[in-house]
């Protein structure tokens, strides 16, 4: 309930996960809560009778109930009963459950056979072997003419392999300093020769022949901060080398792949692309992998889950930026009684009373501003000693991660005898894993007094711990004609529009006639007209397949780029050609996003933001940057330019250096054969370069791990000189075939010379007329004075 203040209060139940955490802290074994089946054989109206289930093929196992005293069983021969077996734990025994067993009831309704056709069985929910129970609901038996009340018995058991996954799969590429990983800059994702898992089968007496993984698959399933509809996965194929239960699992450079879902991309900057912004934020991917088919003499072996971790790394936050944001905005807890707080503070009852004063409509524990917690204890209860250390804080994801907040750092703890609040300071930078719940317990022992009940020392909350955010891919700055940018989102529930996003995109029309500028116009019954007011143009649809093709496939948006586009049209009874002038297209910000739309759990939207990527580069933080995950931090080739692009004009040199003296200079990337990197690091770029983009790229002699390359990424930029190096560049290129055995070693030192020479001219940025004509003539002087040896 949110009330003034954003008040919340929330009752707490007596869960059993509740009360065994809450016991745990105070070393007390927990009990089965009430009404959980629990085992309770004594009492039952009914019996085994029989040595009972024993599933261990795929073939059929009955077990006989025979019903006590005057109790008589209450269904029908042919009822469906799977439902009714469960696990030791009280939970379903089959995944998929319908059809796996089976009662007849016989002997005026005293006895009921129940069988179970293991061939039937899609799953078993227990990893490995276990015992079963049954639990018929009420109005499965009638017990003296009155009803019946439900009560596990235990009836057998099943026998299978225990499956386990020890998974170091690993892979990274490297971007050359861009924020996306580009194919023309060689970038793909490799998986090292350590990069495997092993798929484990455990069971007393395995047989090898009895496994069969004929049908077994693996496959990309859900997980945080991805998509499974994302990519295309290819590693689908189990194998059957099992070497005493265990078989090996690798992947290989392809097997995982970024889907665009056929939208037509041309550009080689463009498009959906890996990211070193990616994952967490900081370009660590965690995929989650999923195992499932094995069956076992007959019978399935449950699936099992495993991960896969993508690197993508080539930029490193750090420097002026990282010094600027790394600290954060940090959040001051505000201590005071809930009564300065809210109007209604809820008075003392006979259980704790747990209290949420936060703004919305649950804890977000990613923005800065602190989230209260109360209790307001019972008469009797003494809480006055509590400290931040006897109070435990879990955040925890879908898929079982779980974080712990630090007590004094992330939250404070402020107790008087009957009222104590925990303020929450933390703040969650990372994009994943995305934290949806979190559990505040309180140990019991440091209470005084009448102690409560374990389940009322313990709250459950959902909570939003990540932003919603869009990651940019593709184009970034080089939006020539044809390139297609992509925005992906992560943690919205209804994004089915385009629309709800991106700003339609219109253009107009306009033409020189007559050395006139006029535009392309329609009266009001749609008849054509030129006009020289540009306020009467028509504004025309622009989203379409033919101009800017915009497109939601999945949970990404995508939009090309047009420049210089025309269209002949006739107007007034003379063709015209126009050209298109674009408008719209931008991703709208949170605060002009479509207000329906809503978060996935553990996500909030930054609603009144200007942008979609709060919380970018979380290496920033000074808390992460000493982690494992903070980033890449190699070599840094100096100078570089914004986002580590750095413009060489053609014709010119630039000289870039890294810390580390003892490296190797190379190119990544197309570029023309007259670009070249001397070995101590000055990049010449040929006049005649036709590539847009390469990288340079150091490499330490030394250490050979990611720490030991460093790249800056070269934009080509046109030559500003007034000198044309044309025909001294292809001076050159013919001068570089030549074969120095060929010759006399006296005139192919002078050749020598003179071509050494020329490339220095044609580098240079200051060379002029006369040097370019000089430079091509003495060129041509060495070569022609060439003696064959």
């Amino acid at each position: 309930m949110v009330g003034i203040h954003g008040l919340r209060t929330r009752p707490i139940a007596a869960a059993a996960t509740c009360a065994a955490a809450a016991l745990m802290l105070a070393g007390v074994a927990a009990a089965p809560a009430a009404g959980a089946p629990g085992k309770q054989e004594t009492g039952a109206p009914f019996a085994v009778q029989g040595s009972g289930l024993s599933i261990t093929n795929g073939g059929s196992s009955v077990v006989t109930l025979k019903a006590q005293g005057d109790a008589r069983w209450a269904i029908p021969s042919g009822t469906d009963v799977t439902t009714w077996i469960v696990n030791a734990d009280g939970s379903p025994a089959f995944t998929d459950a319908d059809g796996v067993a089976t009662a007849k009831v016989s002997g005026d309704g005293r006895t009921l056979t129940l069988k179970v056709t293991g061939a039937e069985i899609d799953g078993f929910t227990a990893n490995g072997s276990g015992t079963l129970g049954v639990v018929p609901p009420a109005g499965a038996m009638t017990v003296g003419g009155g009803g019946y009340e439900p009560v596990q018995v235990e009836v057998g058991g099943f026998t299978l392999p225990a499956i386990s996954v020890d998974s170091s799969l690993f892979g990274s590429a490297f971007t050359h300093s861009k924020s996306t990983l580009k194919e023309h800059l060689d970038g793909v994702v490799e998986y090292g020769s350590d990069s495997s898992a092993t798929i484990a089968l455990d069971l007393d007496g395995l047989k090898a022949g009895k496994i069969d993984t004929s049908g077994a698959t693996i496959a990309l399933v859900d997980g945080d901060g991805y998509f499974p509809s994302e990519y295309t996965f290819g590693a689908t194929e189990l194998g059957t080398d099992w070497v005493d239960g265990e078989l090996a699992y690798t992947l290989d450079q392809g097997d995982l792949m970024i889907d665009t879902g056929d939208y037509l991309i041309t550009d080689t900057d463009s498009g959906r692309e890996w990211s070193c912004l990616g994952g967490d934020g900081s370009g660590r991917y965690t995929f989650n992998l999923e195992v499932s088919g094995i069956t076992y003499n007959g019978l399935p072996v449950a699936s099992q889950t495993f991960p896969l971790h993508v690197y993508i790394y080539g930029q490193d936050y750090s420097g002026p930026d990282a010094e600027a944001a790394g600290a954060g905005t940090p959040v001051e807890a505000v201590l005071a009684p809930l009564a300065d707080k809210v109007d209604d503070a809820p008075a003392p009852s006979a259980a704790p009373v747990w209290t949420w004063v936060g703004a919305g409509d649950q804890p977000v524990l990613v923005d800065h501003e602190a989230d209260d917690f109360y209790v307001t204890w019972p008469e009797g209860v003494v809480a006055s000693a509590l400290t931040a250390e006897d109070v435990t804080l879990t955040m925890r994801s879908a898929y079982g991660d779980e974080k712990t907040l630090e007590p004094g750092v992330d939250y404070v703890v402020d107790a008087s005898a009957g009222e104590t609040q925990i303020a929450v300071t933390y703040v969650n930078w990372a994009f994943v894993p995305v934290y949806s719940s979190m559990s505040i317990a309180v140990d019991p022992t440091a209470l005084e007094g009448e102690v409560p009940d374990a389940a009322d020392l313990v709250a459950d909350y959902d909570i939003a711990s990540v932003y919603a955010y869009e990651a940019q891919q593709g184009g970034g700055g080089t939006r020539v004609d044809g390139t297609v940018v992509a925005y992906s989102f992560y943690g919205l529930a209804n994004l089915t529009e385009a629309s709800q996003i991106i700003a339609d995109v219109t253009y107009t029309l306009g033409a020189t006639v007559d050395g006139t500028a006029v535009y392309y116009a329609e009266d009001a019954a749609g008849t054509p007209f030129l006009t020289a007011d540009p306020a009467e143009a028509a504004v025309l649809d622009g989203n379409g397949v033919a101009d800017r093709n915009v497109q939601l496939i999945g949970n990404s948006v995508y939009i090309t780029n047009r420049s210089d586009q025309t269209v002949d049209l006739v107007v007034e009874g003379e063709t015209v050609t126009f050209t298109k002038a674009y408008a719209g297209g931008g991703l709208k910000n949170p605060t002009t996003a479509d207000p329906g739309l809503t978060a996935l759990p553990g996500y909030v939207i930054p609603w009144g933001t200007t942008n979609w990527i709060t919380h970018e580069k979380w290496s920033w933080m000074e808390s992460l940057r000493d982690t494992e995950a903070s980033g890449w931090r190699g070599l840094e080739p100096v100078p570089h330019g914004a986002r580590f692009t750095q413009p060489v004009e053609r014709g010119a040199t630039q000289q870039f250096t890294v810390t580390d003296p003892d490296v190797t200079w190379g190119i990544v990337g197309a570029s023309s054969p007259g670009t070249t990197v001397s070995a101590d690091g000055v990049l010449t770029v040929a006049w005649n370069e036709a590539s847009t983009y390469f990288a340079v790229y150091a490499r330490s002699t030394t250490d050979d791990s990611i720490s030991g390359i460093g790249s800056v990424s070269i934009s080509v930029r046109a030559s500003t000189a007034a000198v044309d190096k044309a025909a001294l560049q292809d001076a050159i290129d013919e001068a570089a075939g030549v074969d120095p055995g060929a010759y006399t070693a006296s005139s192919y030192a002078a050749f020598t010379a003179a071509y050494d020479a020329a490339v220095a001219v044609l580098g240079g940025a200051g060379a002029t007329d006369a040097d370019v004509e000089g430079a091509i003539e003495a060129l041509a002087v060495a070569t022609a004075g060439l003696v064959v040896a």
